[in-house]
């Protein structure tokens, strides 16, 4: 197994002492492995010792020390940013004449050094849950109620994977759709975060992915399903059985690459295509321009689809001190959000796209027991557009004021939505941080990170540029067109903001009390000029 090192945010700790069970004194020089990989410490004078960077997960620990039987450890889980606690006992091996001891980690009924509002979900814990993506994960944790941090706003929460912001900075919100299958352990913060994280008001959701093993391993599932109710008069169309609304393909594989030793990957993909639950009927063509003079087929049509393509991949490379990896998440989606204003007009609603590329390379370096230190270099695009027709002068645009009820409590009866929009958000991070645990009782991080951004959006609706003006029939002349850019109707920027962070942070553990004090610097330029009065 190679040696696996992960920043700080990413890993968690494992310490205790090791005794005599007869006498009650310190076992010197016992050493502690986790098995199956290098991770391992010596009990001190004090028969103190501490594992750090374990990653996520659950651990058998092996204990021995020359006198004495070995001790195996089964089931220990280790969680993002807490210590493990394991302080064994050891037994002279005359007393058990070559035996090995094997127990079962036990779960305490405090943890300790949980300074903040926190739950942590395991990729095992995923597994069980009745969720089929990660914001369901973070929707079931106490103070979440769909994407609300403790009724704060969705886009107040900080989000990051491998210990990268993935947050587009131009909504504040998540972009990036991250698997199940992908996730090792999932950390939700709610509240008193510390230092190392910023660029949060309401939570943080901190996501550690998967890496490959020297074992090939493999999923595949497929799920398909339907939406369905008798209440036909409220949702249209959903009182007869369709095992196609719901088409589900998702696969995994992981694996040693065989190209150099300790070069493994990890990969994963999903294909997701939904009808939705929401469905309007064409009573009305987009051409109708009386409510009363209806041309529609009465056909069903789909008010909430849903197609996306997602994968990702990851590329691991451990030496003894060093381990390199590389990333890309990738994500590319198609949908409609319902309208009730078209209900009997479906065919007029516009369509949404999106697509998610990230990058991220991470060179780690782990020059002892106790020090560790890591640069990480990211790039993050999100792209978004949305229109009914790809063609901005398509012919199958009508009068923007075709088909409008004249009462807010009427459908429409006709008419297309001529709004589209664009935007695309870039940006690039470099990331360092730095972790030595100085002492028994102190563990300082420091980390500081830097990002540049590239922030376009455009948006413009149809108007009628021979507006109030009539035929010889006295019927309204529609001469499909914009308004001139920058002006109300057709609105446009691009912008260049910038921002930097330095935290510094020490996390000090006593028997009686865990303390975590830090000192954050935030920094942010907007590049652009801002209103002398900032509350205009």
């Amino acid at each position: 197994m190679p040696l696996l090192i992960i920043k700080a945010g990413e890993t968690g700790k494992i310490a205790g002492y090791i005794t005599d069970k007869e006498t009650g004194e310190p076992v010197i020089g016992a050493n502690v492995v986790v098995v199956g990989t290098y991770f391992g410490a010596a009990a001190d004078l004090d028969g103190y010792y501490y594992i750090n960077n374990v990653p996520p997960g659950t651990y058998q620990v092996s204990i021995s020390s020359v006198g004495y039987a070995k001790t195996i450890v089964n089931d220990l889980i280790v969680k993002i940013d807490l210590t493990t606690k394991l302080d064994l006992e050891l037994i002279s091996e005359s007393v058990l004449l070559g035996q090995d001891v094997v127990v079962t980690a036990e779960r305490p009924m405090i943890t300790k050094d949980l300074t903040s509002t926190k739950a942590t979900v395991s990729s095992k814990d995923i597994e069980l849950l009745p969720v089929d993506n990660i914001q369901q994960v973070i929707n079931l944790q106490a103070g979440v109620i769909n994407g609300h941090f403790r009724g704060g706003r969705s886009n107040e929460v900080a989000y990051l994977v491998d210990g990268i912001p993935v947050t587009d900075v131009f909504s504040g919100s998540n972009s990036v759709n991250i698997e199940n299958s992908s996730v090792r352990e999932l950390e939700v913060i709610s509240g008193t975060f510390n230092a190392e994280y910023g660029q949060a008001l309401s939570g943080v959701v901190n996501i550690v992915t998967k890496e490959g093993s020297s074992n090939y391993e493999g999923t595949a599932a497929a799920y398909f399903g339907s939406f369905y109710t008798s209440n036909n008069d409220l949702f249209y169309n959903l009182n007869s059985f369709d095992p196609l609304s719901i088409k589900d393909f998702q696969a995994s594989l992981s694996g040693p690459t065989q190209i150099l030793d300790g070069l493994n990957f990890f990969a994963t993909a999903r294909y997701l295509e939904e009808k939705g639950h929401l469905y309007g009927k064409r009573v009305y063509n987009t051409t109708d321009i009386s409510p009363f003079l209806p041309t529609g087929d009465g056909e069903y049509v789909a008010m909430n689809t849903n197609k996306r393509i997602s994968a990702n991949a990851k590329l691991s490379y451990s030496l003894p001190d060093w381990k390199f990896a590389y990333s890309f998440f990738f994500d590319d989606a198609k949908n409609k959000y319902y309208d009730h204003g078209y209900r009997w007009a479906p065919d007029g609603i516009m369509n949404h796209f999106s697509d998610d590329l990230i990058h991220n390379l991470q060179i780690s370096f782990y020059p002892s027991q106790s020090t560790f230190t890591s640069l990480k270099f990211a790039s993050n695009l999100y792209r978004f557009k949305g229109y009914l027709y790809e063609d901005e002068f398509d012919a199958r645009y009508q009068n923007p004021l075709n088909g409008i009820p004249t009462s807010d409590y009427t459908y429409r009866f006709g008419g297309t939505n001529g709004e589209r929009y664009r935007r695309y958000t870039k940006t690039n991070i470099a990331q360092w941080t730095f972790e030595s645990q100085v002492s028994k009782e102190h563990k300082i991080k420091l980390g500081a990170e830097a990002q540049l951004h590239e922030i376009s959006s455009s948006w413009k609706t149809i108007v009628n540029l021979t507006e109030d003006q009539t035929d010889e029939n006295d019927i309204p002349i529609f001469t499909l067109g914009y308004r001139e850019p920058g002006t109300p109707g057709n609105e446009s920027y691009k912008k260049y903001p910038y921002q930097f962070s330095a935290y510094v942070q020490d996390k000090m553990e006593y028997d009686i009390m865990i303390i975590n004090a830090g000192l954050r610097l935030d920094y942010f330029n907007a590049n652009t000029s801002l209103p002398v009065d900032l509350r205009n």
